[in-house]
């Protein structure tokens, strides 16, 4: 299993001073379906590509619930690998929990060996790079290669943006930069290429000699983390290897799409300039029939005048609890 960019912990506060609808539990949620699949499908191995968390330091009870599951999931005798990610500032935050023996960080570049149904598997990894990924990829490469053992399987993971990834509603593509990893550079001693960090799944192909091609996978995040991915399907990968002894390879890729709330965009820019409150309310109240009773919402509105009718007690009137609404990508206490 495959999956990564969790950001557990966001929008998830502990002590909240007004009562609203908040997308942390989404996340949780989602984290758990991801690990009962595991359990239940018995999975050989776990790997998590890269921000488990959302942001570096984080309350001691977000930890708790979430390294209490992993600890849980490492007793069912199903090992997990985890590669730390940018939100997390290349480090996870310790814990006896994370001793276990099924429970595997890639604190620095290493290698990790498993064998399973007689194949061997090699799985290296390396924490996140910030600082100029395109000039040190080639370094963590050579050290990986001193020391990994022969394997049937080898994959390398980490958290990093690949050349040809697109992200966002207008499908940016990442081309060239310190911070991305050029297809190049990508060396052809491995079975495939695990990444977290961008958060549309997608997979993209390198292309070797005599028609070798190796699959670099983004499972993407397993929820909508901002408005830029409202149409993104979210979910995680199955990956099933052939023990073909005389070409043992990857032989399959399954995506697991996971349950996602709506994101919506409310226009009131088509408004007069001039508009009373009432006229916003019944604009505001006629969109909301139209929505489904989970729906994140976005009130996309430039007037300065609406946006004074706009205050948090006055959508608080008018938007159902099950929902959550933002303005011009500012969230609103509603």
């Amino acid at each position: 299993m495959f999956f990564a960019d969790t950001h557990l912990g966001f929008d998830y506060p502990l002590k909240p001073r007004i009562e609203k609808r908040r997308r942390g539990p989404d996340f949780f949620k989602n984290f758990d379906l991801v690990l009962e699949y595991a359990q239940k499908q018995k999975v050989n191995l776990i790997i998590h590509g890269g921000d488990l968390f959302y942001q570096t330091e984080i309350p001691e009870k977000i930890i708790s619930l979430v390294y209490d599951r992993l600890f849980r999931i490492a007793e069912t005798g199903i090992s997990m690998l985890i590669v730390p990610g940018n939100h997390e500032s290349s480090r996870l935050p310790g814990s006896l929990l994370t001793q276990h023996y099924n429970i595997h960080i890639f604190h620095k570049p290493e290698t990790y060996y498993f064998e399973v149904h007689n194949l061997k598997l090699a799985i290296s990894g390396f924490p996140f790079i910030r600082e100029n990924i395109l000039d040190n990829f080639s370094y963590i490469l050579r050290q990986l290669k001193q020391d990994r053992k022969a394997a049937d399987i080898n994959l390398l993971c980490m958290h990093q943006i690949l050349e040809g990834a697109t992200v966002g509603p207008s499908d940016y593509t990442f081309r060239y930069g310190n911070d991305v990893i050029s297809k190049k550079d990508l060396p052809p001693d491995y079975t495939a290429y695990l990444s977290g960090h961008i958060h549309r799944k997608q997979v993209i192909w390198k292309c070797f000699p005599n028609n070798r091609k190796i699959p670099f996978i983004y499972p993407g995040s397993i929820e909508r983390t901002t408005f830029a991915e409202k149409d993104e399907v979210k979910g995680f990968y199955i990956l099933e290897f052939s023990n073909n002894e005389s070409d043992p390879a990857l032989s399959k890729m399954i995506f697991h799409p996971l349950p996602t709330r709506p994101m919506v965009d409310m226009d009131l820019n088509h408004l007069p300039s001039h508009v009373s409150d009432n006229l916003v309310r019944t604009t505001i109240l006629e969109s909301l029939t139209k929505l489904d009773k989970d729906s994140i919402i976005r009130i996309k509105c430039k007037n300065p005048s609406i946006l004074k009718i706009l205050s948090s007690a006055f959508l608080k009137d008018l938007i159902p609890s099950t929902m959550n609404v933002q303005i011009s990508g500012f969230m609103r206490k509603v």
